[in-house]
């Protein structure tokens, strides 16, 4: 069973309306729209969205299938200043519920539920989830996951008291609806530590390769092209 406190701020991306479960689904209790839930994991996605947003999720579920639990050296290396650098925010996180928005195969969910860290990691890949999801019942921690897009978050206005948003903006092409949304599940006085790839000429070639779609004019535009029209993500 989903935890009431999780559970009690999620809303119907159809109508707004609150969810109730029902054995392997959630419903909604205005529109009677109904979820599945996969491996523990409610998917609250409802259609294919924009282009951006399909060939997002199909490329990253192809590639966290192919991703394995353990990292190299230089994945370790990575994770371990990621947690140091997520690490100095721990008091913001602490109070109430921290979204983690597009968390992947989120490792730092980890060190966060150690810290006593109420966690609520989001992504688009529901590979992703099941793996991030494991790596924490291999520990007998708890921290909860979503299936959802930055567009249209499954959640009800001034429920989260933070968001960690760690270099995942940058791939959807509608920024300022992200963002808007961010801000309406915020609670007053909430707040949002994000983070985003830099943009240089040494960067740029590896940032598209990543489809990376950086919220610039023209440049914006003609990466958009490539990534969507022409690589097809």
């Amino acid at each position: 069973m989903i935890e009431k406190k999780y559970l009690r701020i999620l809303r119907c991306i159809k109508c707004g309306g609150s969810l109730k479960q029902k054995q392997s689904l959630l419903v909604c209790d205005t529109c009677d729209y109904k979820y599945s839930i996969i491996h523990g994991i409610p998917s609250l996605i409802e259609g294919k969205g924009g282009v951006d947003v399909q060939i997002t999720k199909d490329k990253w579920e192809q590639i966290y299938k192919n991703e394995h639990e353990k990292l190299d050296l230089e994945g370790e290396r990575q994770l371990l200043s990621h947690v140091k650098f997520i690490s100095s925010f721990r008091n913001i996180f602490k109070g109430g519920i921290c979204l983690d928005l597009g968390c992947g195969f989120s490792r730092t969910s980890l060190f966060l539920v150690k810290m006593g860290i109420s966690f609520l990691g989001l992504d688009i890949s529901i590979e992703a989830l099941k793996k991030s999801k494991n790596l924490l019942e291999k520990e007998n921690l708890k921290g909860y996951f979503i299936q959802a897009n930055f567009l249209n978050i499954p959640i009800k206005d001034s429920s989260i008291d933070s968001v960690f948003w760690g270099l995942a903006l940058e791939y959807v092409q509608d920024t300022e609806r992200a963002v808007s949304e961010v801000y309406r599940v915020l609670k007053p006085g909430g707040v949002l530590l994000a983070t985003f790839p830099p943009l240089s000429l040494s960067t740029i070639t590896y940032q598209q390769i990543r489809g990376d779609i950086p919220d610039l004019p023209v440049l914006k535009n003609i990466i958009r092209w490539l990534h969507v029209d022409i690589f097809k993500g």
